[in-house]
């Protein structure tokens, strides 16, 4: 398990404007992760869903749950990044599941 501090991360909101179909998440919603939720973040052409483990005023600390295929990471690693690159928040003891891998 490795950490890293990842600055990559696609852009939500500029996605947005360039692609207005994109799904994301409004700002007011950044700040009401929670540690155990899934954040799902997007990384050089890949969709990534993460669990958060860690949450500060600016960031956002993950774990990857699953072998991932374009991405460096592996299973376990843990990512560290700002919050605005929240494409989508996921609570996972509203529904009692965690985020489909293929979004």
């Amino acid at each position: 398990m490795a950490n890293y501090t990842v600055y990559d991360l696609v852009d939500p909101q500029k996605l947005k404007q360039e692609y207005p179909d994109v799904k994301v998440i409004p700002p007011f919603y950044w700040d009401h992760v929670e540690v155990g939720h899934y954040v799902k973040i997007r990384r050089e052409g890949e969709t990534i869903w993460v669990q958060v483990r860690e949450v500060t005023d600016m960031t956002i600390t993950c774990e990857i749950y699953y072998e991932l295929s374009i991405n460096p990471y592996q299973k376990g690693d843990m990512l560290t990044f700002k919050k605005c690159f929240q494409f989508d928040i996921f609570d996972p003891k509203i529904l009692n599941l965690i985020p489909r891998i293929e979004d």
